[in-house]
């Protein structure tokens, strides 16, 4: 009986959480971008903010330097990765297939280790990962502490790189060396539709693809 109660009290309290939190399949998330141990050349050329959209599963990551813009889609119900640079001439994606990305994945030795411990970000609950990857290409091996949400999304929102982290992502850590990236989600918005084409590249956009 005492079981069944705190069974009973669990399943309330998980109930109670959603109905509070909410969940959000159609969401915009922003992010601010910071950098240490990079060479000032180098962070001349990186992302300082990233705004991605969030459609179930699929996401659309945006981010911006100089007049040139970097996409990068994760299209989980076609399977694709597209990674596509945009500027007022040109538009270039590279289309990468299901095939495309398990060979990509095959490269990389990644261990996935879900942390005990929980956080709260912008109000959403949230659990950690650690995850080690080596890439044994070219013999490099970097580490990245990454906290998801259940709350955003879909169950396939990291398909294409970590499918064992669950949730969608709202603060990492990546650690290279001395090279340290954080990616930390600032806000959070609602969306009442993103039209299936944001997650396709522009028909005018030359496409290559992966290999």
């Amino acid at each position: 009986m005492v079981r069944f109660y705190f069974l009973f009290l669990a399943v309330l309290l998980s109930v109670s959480m959603e109905a509070a939190v909410g969940h959000m399949w159609l969401a915009k998330v922003d992010y601010e971008i910071s950098y240490s141990g990079f060479e000032s050349e180098e962070l001349d050329l990186m992302p300082k903010q990233q705004t991605m959209l969030v459609n179930g599963s699929n996401t659309r990551r945006i981010m911006s330097v100089g007049d040139t813009k970097t996409y990068v889609i994760g299209n989980a119900d076609s399977s694709l990765l597209i990674n596509m640079s945009e500027n007022e001439v040109d538009c270039m994606a590279t289309l990468c297939d299901s095939a495309d990305i398990a060979w990509g994945r095959s490269t990389l030795q990644i261990v996935v280790t879900p942390l005990d411990e929980s956080r709260n970000i912008l109000g959403y609950p949230c659990h950690g990962y650690e995850v080690s990857i080596r890439d044994t290409v070219d013999e490099q091996t970097y580490s990245e502490e990454v906290w998801t949400t259940d709350y955003i999304g879909g169950e396939k929102l990291n398909f294409y790189l970590y499918p064992e982290v669950k949730g969608c992502v709202l603060y990492s850590k990546k650690t290279d060396g001395a090279r340290v990236t954080i990616s930390k989600a600032k806000k959070v918005s609602k969306q009442t539709a993103i039209p299936a084409r944001s997650f396709l590249p522009p028909s005018d956009c030359v496409i290559e693809s992966c290999r």
